[in-house]
């Protein structure tokens, strides 16, 4: 008797082309963290541009493309009560930084809190108080959150076009470019 032999409907490669879609799993309550991270701090960093994609560090002053700043903690992010803490003063808890002061300088912490209570006196207290505090977000807090964020990004970037167009590493505005600049503009004067 002849030894049957496979058609390709039989084969692995007709099994994965057959194979039906799987559905999509809802988000973890981790993965939904990050989630509400990542469009949280491009709401901050985009609120803070101006029209032509540029923001100032909250604690040095220099002004850097957004896509080369951070959303700083005033409090860790560890505390979840000001995890995401927005105000409409414009004085939360998170502002954008530049890498520098973000990761180098560990925030610079006492200079965050110094220009968070020159905007809003005692602003420091207040946030490090609320800070301590207990809070627990739920899954469906948390899909609100990314939808909310999600949205404000979106708008700022359809406001502000200029964000989305990062200038390569190199042409990065950098401090001593700038100090250069003053120094020359001071010359002049």
């Amino acid at each position: 008797m002849p030894k049957k032999r496979s058609t390709k409907t039989d084969g692995k490669a007709s099994k994965q082309l057959n194979k039906k879609p799987k559905a999509k799993k809802p988000l973890t309550h981790a993965q939904l963290k990050k989630k509400v991270d990542e469009w949280f701090g491009k709401a901050i960093r985009y609120r803070a541009a101006d029209k032509d994609g540029f923001a100032e560090c909250w604690t040095c002053g220099t002004r850097h493309h957004v896509g080369y700043l951070h959303p700083g903690h005033f409090a860790s992010r560890r505390h979840m009560a000001t995890r995401w803490d927005d105000r409409e003063d414009g004085a939360s808890n998170v502002m954008p930084q530049c890498i520098a002061c973000n990761l180098y300088d560990q925030g610079r912490q006492w200079y965050f809190g110094r220009r968070l209570d020159e905007v809003v006196s005692g602003r420091a207290e207040e946030i490090m108080r609320a800070a301590q505090r207990p809070r627990s977000y739920g899954v469906a807090e948390l899909r609100q959150l990314v939808d909310r964020y999600k949205i404000e990004a979106n708008a700022q970037l359809a406001a502000k076009p200029a964000i989305a167009n990062r200038p390569a590493k190199g042409e990065a505005y950098s401090r001593t470019q700038r100090r250069k600049e003053e120094a020359a503009a001071e010359g002049e004067l």
